[in-house]
């Protein structure tokens, strides 16, 4: 079909329906992109941010379990021996609670493996620095001294490295999302303004041939009117 041939209102019709296709098709991208920024900025919070807050107090309690294994070795009283005792192991269920949050949360590969080594390197300090408390409260402070410093010490190390290395890596990948969310804003930038350029030249053009389109039989009508009132 002829787009010159058809009638004025059909023109008209298809024209808006051309302009609508294309800001509906804009309007999804934009909708799209501010989707994965929104998904984005989620993850950041939900999978980096919020573990990055329990690893930080993960590592606050078993600091302070570490330090209750040095003071009770060498706490002579044996009720105050037992306060400590009693504060080790109420950490002790505030860092298992802590643990399994933070397994709830998205993993990579690599964070993956290192949480795995973590919770064997949790499970081998925390049997060793029990000992350590046990020992002490039984009042064999020099064997509790010396399985703090030759067993527990080494498997807290290891923790430590364990540890350290899971908080590298939530500012590694929030430093991905980071550069990800300053792409996408970008990308929305661009799709925004393409849009927008695409918009005004769809509209001015169709303009143009819709203002051509409807003077010109005005244009012819008004020339026959005269020619009548001529007397032709």
């Amino acid at each position: 079909m002829n787009f010159k041939n058809m009638k004025t209102r059909t023109k008209l019709l298809l024209s808006f329906a051309i302009m609508s296709v294309v800001v509906a098709v804009l309007g999804i991208m934009s909708i799209r992109s501010t989707g994965e920024m929104r998904n984005m900025i989620h993850s950041m919070y939900v999978d980096r941010i919020e573990p990055a807050i329990d690893l930080g107090n993960v590592s606050n309690k078993i600091a302070s379990i570490r330090t209750g294994a040095l003071l009770i070795i060498s706490e002579p009283d044996a009720a105050k021996r037992q306060e400590i005792y009693d504060k080790s192991m109420k950490d002790e269920k505030d860092i298992e609670r802590l643990i399994e949050e933070y397994s709830k949360t998205h993993h990579i590969p690599e964070e993956k493996k290192v949480f795995e080594e973590s919770q064997l390197a949790w499970r081998a300090y925390n049997e060793s620095r029990t000992r350590t408390y046990k020992l002490a409260l039984e009042g064999k402070l020099d064997e509790a001294k010396h399985n703090a410093v030759t067993d527990a010490a080494p498997k807290f190390r290891v923790l430590y490295e364990k540890l350290d290395r899971l908080f590298n890596i939530q500012g590694e990948v929030g430093k991905q999302l980071d550069e990800k969310g300053v792409d996408d804003a970008a990308y929305a930038r661009n799709v925004a303004i393409i849009g927008m350029i695409i918009a005004i030249s769809i509209s001015f053009g169709l303009g143009l041939i819709l203002a051509k389109m409807i003077a010109n039989p005005l244009q012819k009508g008004v020339q026959l009117a005269e020619a009548i009132a001529d007397g032709d």
